[in-house]
C-alpha cells in the first residue's frame, strides 16, 4: 500500500484532512507579498530548523520509531533523511540575502519565537482532532503513555528543545551539527536492499 493511501485512511476515520493543512503553509505562500524578502526567508529557516531537529532526533534514536508500523517507519525515516539533506539550503540563502549582522540575527530569532508559538499551537490542535476522531479524548492512560514517550522514555521532546536552543546562538549554522552519517547510512542501506529501510 502506498504511503498516501495509508495516510488517506485518516479521512475514513473521521479526520477531515483539509482541516489538517497547516495554516503556516498559507502564511509561507503569502509572506513574500506581505513582508520583506528577508522576513519571508526567516519564516522558512525557522520552520526548516524545526523539521531538521525533529529529523535528527528520529534518526539518532531507534526507539522513536521502534513500535511504528514498518511501512510508516520507512516513510518517516525517508522524510527525516530528506529534511536532513537540505537543512541548510534556505539558511544559506538567508545569509546571502541579509548578511551576518545583528539585524539579520535579531530578525531570525524574533521570527523563530513567533513561529514556535504558532507551530506548537497547530501541532496540539491537529493532535486533538486526530485523537477526537479516534474517540480517545478521554483515554487518560493513553495521554500518560504519550507524555512518557515524549518526555521520559525515549524522551525525544527533551532533545528537540535542547536542539531548538542552538538556533539562538549568534554564529549558528545548521551544519554545525554534522549528521550526514545518517544520510550516508540510509543511502547505503537503500542501495543494498533496493528499497527504503524500515
Amino acid at each position: 500500500m502506498r504511503s498516501s493511501e495509508m495516510y488517506g485512511k485518516l479521512s475514513a476515520s473521521g479526520a477531515d484532512d483539509t482541516t489538517l493543512s497547516p495554516p503556516v503553509a498559507a502564511s509561507e505562500r503569502s509572506a513574500p507579498k506581505a513582508t520583506a524578502r528577508a522576513s519571508a526567508l526567516a519564516i522558512t529557516i525557522a520552520l526548516e530548523h524545526f523539521t531538521a531537529i525533529m529529523a535528527d532526533v528520529a534518526l539518532s534514536d531507534d526507539r522513536i520509531l521502534a513500535d511504528a508500523d514498518p511501512r510508516f517507519a520507512a516513510v518517516w525515516r525517508w522524510h527525516a533523511i530528506e529534511e536532513t539533506e537540505h537543512k541548510a539550503v534556505a539558511y544559506d540563502v538567508y545569509r546571502e540575502v541579509t548578511g551576518d549582522g545583528w539585524g539579520a540575527y535579531l530578525r531570525r530569532v524574533r521570527i523563530m519565537l513567533l513561529i514556535t508559538i504558532g507551530f506548537w499551537i497547530d501541532v496540539v490542535r491537529y493532535h486533538l482532532r486526530l485523537v477526537h476522531a479516534d474517540g480517545a479524548l478521554g483515554d487518560v492512560p493513553g495521554w500518560w503513555r504519550l507524555f512518557r514517550f515524549h518526555w521520559v522514555n525515549p524522551g525525544g521532546m527533551r532533545r528537540v528543545w535542547r536542539l531548538w536552543l542552538e538556533y539562538f546562538r549568534p554564529g549558528f549554522h545548521p551544519w554545525q551539527r554534522d549528521n550526514r552519517r545518517y544520510v550516508e547510512a540510509w543511502k547505503a542501506a537503500y542501495a543494498a536492499r533496493g528499497a527504503a529501510p524500515a
